[in-house]
C-alpha cells in the first residue's frame, strides 16, 4: 500500500513539474509560432512580388515558377531555425542535424536529386520551354505542359499527359520542333516505274506553289532522289512556318494523292507510298 501510494506521490510531482516547465516555456511557445507564422507571411508575400517582378521583365514562366518556391521553402526554413532556437535549440545544433538528415535522405534519393540538378540545368539552358513539341527518347512526343522540380510534363497529340523524369531529358537526345521559326518540309512520294514520273514531279511542285502555308520566297525543290528495283522516288521540299507545319502537311497529302488519281499517276507498293521527313 505505501509502495503504491509513493509511486502515486512520483508521478503526480512529474506532471507537476511538466506543468511547470510548460509554464516556463509557454511564452516562448507563442513567441515561436508567432514568428514562424510570419516568416510564412514573408515567404508568401515575397514570392509572389518574385513572381510580378520576373513576368514584368518576360522572364519564362516555368522558370518563375521554379525559383519562386525554392525561394518560399528557403525563407520558411530561415524562420523554422529562429523559431526552434526560441525554444532553446541552438541554431548550429539545428543546422548540424539538418546537416546529417541531408546526407542520408541524399543517399536514399540519388536518383531523386539527379532529377532535380537535371530540372535546374533544363531551365538554365532551355533547350525546351513550355508550349515546345519536343520529340524524346524511344518516339515520344508531345507538347511540354510544365517542367516540375523532378519530372516534365508532356501532352501528347491523343491528349494523354506523360511525365518524363528530367535526368531522361539531359542524358539522351531531345528533338524540339519548335525552335526555329520556319521548318522544311521534307516528302519522299514512291512511283511506278510506269507512270509519268515529269508529269508527277510538275504536279506535287504545282500543288507546293499552290499551298497557302509555303513560302513561295524561299526555293521549292523536287526531284528524283532514287531509282530502285521497285519505285522511282520523288523528294520535294519546301518551307513552312512551324506554327502551320501539320496543317500544310494533310493538305499536300491530299492533294497529292487527288491529282494523282486523276492523271493516272500510280504509288509503287513498296514500303510507304508518301512520307514525311521531321526537319
Amino acid at each position: 500500500m505505501d509502495a503504491t501510494k509513493k509511486e502515486i506521490i512520483e508521478k503526480i510531482d512529474v506532471i507537476e513539474k511538466f506543468m511547470d516547465e510548460l509554464k516556463t516555456l509557454m511564452p516562448k511557445i507563442f513567441l515561436a509560432l508567432i514568428i514562424f507564422l510570419v516568416g510564412y507571411i514573408i515567404a508568401r508575400e515575397t514570392k509572389n512580388i518574385f513572381k510580378k517582378v520576373m513576368k514584368k521583365k518576360g522572364a519564362d514562366i516555368t522558370v518563375v515558377s521554379f525559383f519562386s518556391q525554392v525561394l518560399f521553402s528557403a525563407i520558411i526554413i530561415g524562420f523554422v531555425i529562429v523559431a526552434l532556437g526560441e525554444l532553446g535549440m541552438q541554431s548550429s545544433s539545428f543546422v548540424t542535424i539538418i546537416g546529417a538528415i541531408g546526407v542520408a535522405i541524399g543517399l536514399a534519393l540519388q536518383n531523386n536529386l539527379s532529377n532535380f540538378a537535371s530540372g535546374i540545368i533544363i531551365l538554365m539552358f532551355k533547350p525546351f520551354k513550355s508550349g515546345d513539341f519536343i520529340e524524346i527518347q524511344g518516339g515520344v512526343t508531345g507538347t511540354v505542359y510544365n517542367i516540375n522540380a523532378m519530372n516534365t510534363s508532356l501532352d501528347t497529340v491523343d491528349n494523354k499527359r506523360i511525365y518524363v523524369p528530367n535526368s531522361l531529358l539531359t542524358s539522351s537526345y531531345v528533338v524540339n520542333y519548335s525552335q526555329n521559326d520556319e521548318r522544311i518540309m521534307v516528302i519522299n512520294t514512291k512511283i511506278t516505274y510506269e507512270s509519268d514520273h515529269n508529269l508527277a514531279m510538275k504536279i506535287i511542285r504545282e500543288i507546293l506553289q499552290d499551298c497557302e502555308y509555303v513560302k513561295n520566297t524561299k526555293p521549292i525543290l523536287c526531284e528524283i532522289s532514287d531509282l530502285n528495283i521497285h519505285c522511282v522516288n520523288i523528294i520535294s521540299k519546301s518551307s513552312i512556318d512551324t506554327n502551320d507545319y501539320l496543317p500544310a502537311y494533310y493538305q499536300v497529302m491530299k492533294s497529292i494523292k487527288d491529282e494523282f488519281d486523276k492523271h493516272n499517276i500510280k504509288f509503287a507498293h513498296s514500303n510507304n507510298i508518301a512520307t514525311v521527313s521531321n526537319s
